[in-house]
């Protein structure tokens, strides 16, 4: 519920919805995922981190109980998984932990790909959760792979669409990243995805008149959303 309401613009309402969720569930996962995702987007990036930090706190340590069984739960979830290897890797990129450390990058890579070939082989959202993690560390070529396999299982996947598009852009395929906008449309007349995604196109091509409209649109819509906000002063 919570998701949809974010996607809809609603993302105080949302993050209302996780805070009751979490309070009543101290133990749940994606309740402290989600938490951490929803408060970075609206730019609380001491709240992101502390529910990020949960993962990390005496009591629960993830990573060493994956470290120590990867199959026994709450591993034997897919979901859950990719959620902890997604928590773990923006909490390690917050606090600086990658630099020299090499053996923290295979052990989070190695929770999405588990997750997708050894606990659930139709769990597809796994490999969208390893491209963006790949993209996040500068593998392209790794991502492109990843991407493939989610949007066969799923060719509307809104957030494997969107990676796709930032690929894209990162490459100045401006004819692609329009594609991906329409794909968005043509499954959400509305879609936030789309126009930030449209927006960072125009503002790469030095239309900026046209990107602002479109971040103003944005914010209309999600008023703390921290990347429209960006994208908006780097329009003016």
């Amino acid at each position: 519920a919570a998701r949809v309401l974010a996607g809809a613009g609603r993302l105080d309402e949302a993050r209302g919805v996780l805070k009751k969720h979490v309070a009543a569930n101290p133990g749940s996962i994606a309740g402290h995922y989600w938490s951490g995702a929803l408060a970075e987007a609206a730019g609380d990036m001491a709240t992101a981190e502390r529910e990020y930090g949960w993962f990390n706190e005496d009591g629960q340590r993830f990573l060493d109980k994956w470290k120590g069984n990867p199959d026994r739960p709450p591993f034997d979830k897919a979901e859950n998984a990719v959620l902890v290897a997604q928590a773990l890797d923006r909490l390690a990129q917050i606090q600086g932990w990658y630099r020299d450390n090499q053996a923290l990058h295979e052990s989070l890579l190695s929770m999405f790909v588990h997750a997708y070939d050894v606990t659930d082989r139709d769990y597809w959202p796994a490999h969208t959760a390893a491209a963006r993690y790949f993209l996040s560390h500068d593998q392209t070529l790794e991502a492109r792979q990843e991407l493939r396999q989610a949007l066969r299982a799923n060719p509307h996947d809104a957030d494997s669409l969107v990676l796709v598009g930032e690929i894209a852009l990162a490459e100045f395929d401006f004819d692609k990243a329009d594609k991906v906008v329409a794909l968005l449309r043509g499954t959400d007349a509305h879609s936030l995805d789309a126009d930030l995604l449209e927006c960072r196109s125009l503002l790469k091509q030095q239309r900026p008149k046209e990107g602002e409209r479109l971040a103003r649109q944005v914010i209309a819509r999600r008023p703390k959303d921290i990347e429209a906000m960006g994208l908006l002063a780097g329009s003016l």
